[in-house]
């Protein structure tokens, strides 16, 4: 499968930016990025990996990881293979459901 779309191209993007913080692949591009997923669903896994790694839009390894939760917040605990969604709410994180991934 060929990874091309622009949208698929921007994660692409976001991924090897990740790929080169991490030292793992200095000189990582997103059409390398594109060329190494098996499918669309493979650079969706990864990421949301980068976004854990970079603790973007809500994105998190773990409940710990979240500093100064806010009321009605929502994040994302991203482990191998699933997400758990979870919503602070009166003073408690509740979980919100999850999906494998």
């Amino acid at each position: 499968m060929v990874i091309s779309s622009p949208f698929m191209m921007e994660l692409c993007e976001y991924i090897a930016r990740h790929m080169q913080a991490k030292g793992v692949w200095p000189n990582c591009t997103d059409a390398d990025i594109a060329k190494a997923a098996d499918n669309e669903d493979q650079v969706i896994s990864w990421y949301y990996d980068a976004l854990v790694y970079f603790k973007e839009k809500n994105w998190y390894a773990s409940l710990d990881d979240v500093e100064d939760p806010q009321e009605n917040m929502t994040v994302n605990i991203r482990t191998k293979g699933r997400v758990d969604i979870y919503w602070f709410l009166n003073g408690e994180w509740k979980h919100a459901g999850s999906m494998d991934y």
